[in-house]
Parts: structure tokens; C-alpha cells; sequence
């Protein structure tokens, strides 16, 4: 018995309280080694400490008990990686979230009126080459920087300069097989030419019509962008104003900067008519 640490012992090793050790118990995740019967007093060896500590750094991680319990019940060090790595990613989704809300935040709180003063203006036609993608919106990030930088090293081998931005067409097509799918969006990225040059599936060559397009610019990063778009819909709704198709223009991003501070995106709206 000497060896075995009462439960008064045990949280001052553990930092855990008495009543959330006595909770753990009754899930199953920290049992008593021993447990007196004619006092029910409760003892625990110096290995549950350590038991306790992974217990403590996993609640602070926000780890479902259940999880907990299945990572301590689970002898395969391969397992528990995993588990560990499926959390870290969960963990690393929420951080994302919160850097999104606190940057939208920022911006409200910076801004005079309108976070983004409308433009309209005349938009020439275009030629461009391009590339279609679906996909989760998680990884539009990266589907960006490897759409465009695939775009720009076909129109560098057939020798040519790009004559403006790279861009996006947002939106589904009608007849895609995702059209229904609430959690793929569909991404056409361009990027305009002076000429026009032979195309190589999946990269094609298409025009752009002359159109007309509200316009508003964001500098910065991606994670707040959709207020951008949130001030366009606005516009559109006091203006009684209808939009045909919806465009991100790239003027600075990732191929230009490693800074997403210096980020220099237009969002347009392509303005049909009047509701």
C-alpha cells in the first residue's frame, strides 16, 4: 500500500481536481488502482500520473472524452498517431475559422461606411486560356496558386506574355456532375492573352465578352473576401440590380508576394439588367 498514492496525493502530482478525477473514473478513462472496500477510499499508482497529465493536455486540446478514452484504451502507437494527427487537423480547422472571424472583425472595425466603395465600369473583351476545377472550398487556396501557375507556364512556353491579371469565373455550370453538391465549388481560372494560341486539354482557349461590372477592390488576405462579396449583393439589392456572372481578379496574390497583407484582389460582378 505504501507505494500507491491516495487520491488527496494524487491531484496535487496531477493538478487534476479530486472531483474530476472521481468523474474520470466513472467514464472509465482513470480507474483507481485499488479502491478499499470497507472505505471506498481510492489509490493510484505513480504510472497514472502521466495517465492523468495526457488526460489534462487532451481536454486543454479540446478532445471529445470518447476520443480520450479510445486513445488510452488503445495499445498501437501507429493508432494513436493517428488519432492525434486527426485532431491536430480539427485544431487547425478551428484556428483557420477564428483567423477568418478576427480578420472580418478587424475590418468592421476599421472601416468608414462601407467596407469597400462600388465601382462600375467598362471591362473590355478578353481572350484568355483556361482551366476548370472543382473543389471543397477548403482547398481553394491551393487549387489557386496551381491553377494559375499552370496557366502561366503554358502561355511561357508557347512564348507569350500574359496581358493582365489571372482571374476566376465563379460558379457552377448547369450540366456539371457537382452542381447539386453543396460542399464543391466550381472554379474556371483564366488568364488573358494578346493572341490566341493552341489549346491542350484540360486548358483551353476562350473569350471573354466586353461587359459592364460593379467592382470593388480588397487588399489583403483571402480569409475576409466574402464581404467583398457581401457589399456587391448589397449594392445589387439597393440598385435593383441584377449580376450575370461573378469574377476574382488577382492583381497581386501568392505568385507575386509572400506577404497575404499585400494581397490586391478584385471582385466583380458582371451587371445584367435591372430587377
Amino acid at each position: 500500500m505504501s507505494s500507491l498514492l491516495p487520491i488527496g496525493q494524487f491531484v496535487q502530482l496531477t493538478g487534476l481536481s479530486a472531483r474530476m478525477v472521481r468523474f474520470y473514473e466513472k467514464l472509465g478513462i482513470l480507474v483507481p488502482t485499488k479502491v478499499e472496500p470497507h472505505n471506498s477510499y481510492r489509490y493510484y499508482d505513480y504510472e497514472q500520473t502521466m495517465q492523468a497529465e495526457k488526460i489534462r493536455l487532451l481536454r486543454s486540446l479540446e478532445m471529445p472524452l470518447e476520443e480520450i478514452k479510445l486513445i488510452l484504451e488503445t495499445s498501437d502507437p501507429g493508432q494513436v498517431r493517428a488519432r492525434l494527427e486527426q485532431h491536430r487537423q480539427h485544431i487547425e480547422d478551428k484556428i483557420a475559422g477564428y483567423r477568418k472571424a478576427l480578420a472580418a472583425l478587424e475590418m468592421l472595425e476599421s472601416s468608414q461606411g462601407t467596407l469597400y466603395p462600388v465601382q462600375i465600369k467598362e471591362v473590355p473583351e478578353q481572350t484568355y486560356l483556361s482551366l476548370h476545377f472543382e473543389t471543397p472550398l477548403s482547398q481553394v487556396d491551393a487549387v489557386r496558386v496551381m491553377a494559375l501557375e499552370r496557366l502561366q507556364r503554358y502561355a511561357l512556353e508557347h512564348h507569350l506574355t500574359p496581358v493582365g491579371a489571372g482571374f476566376a469565373i465563379l460558379g457552377q455550370q448547369d450540366d456539371s456532375p457537382q452542381a447539386h453538391s453543396p460542399d464543391i465549388h466550381h472554379y474556371e481560372f483564366g488568364l488573358p492573352l494578346g493572341q490566341i494560341i493552341p489549346a491542350s486539354p484540360p486548358i483551353a482557349v476562350k473569350h471573354l465578352p466586353s461587359r459592364t461590372v460593379a467592382s470593388v477592390v480588397h487588399i489583403g488576405p483571402y480569409e475576409p473576401l466574402h464581404l467583398a462579396f457581401r457589399e456587391l449583393n448589397l449594392w445589387c439589392h439597393q440598385h435593383g440590380r441584377q449580376h450575370q456572372r461573378v469574377l476574382e481578379i488577382y492583381h497581386t496574390g501568392p505568385l507575386e508576394t509572400a506577404n497575404p497583407n499585400s494581397y490586391r484582389t478584385e471582385v466583380q460582378y458582371v451587371l445584367g439588367g435591372e430587377r
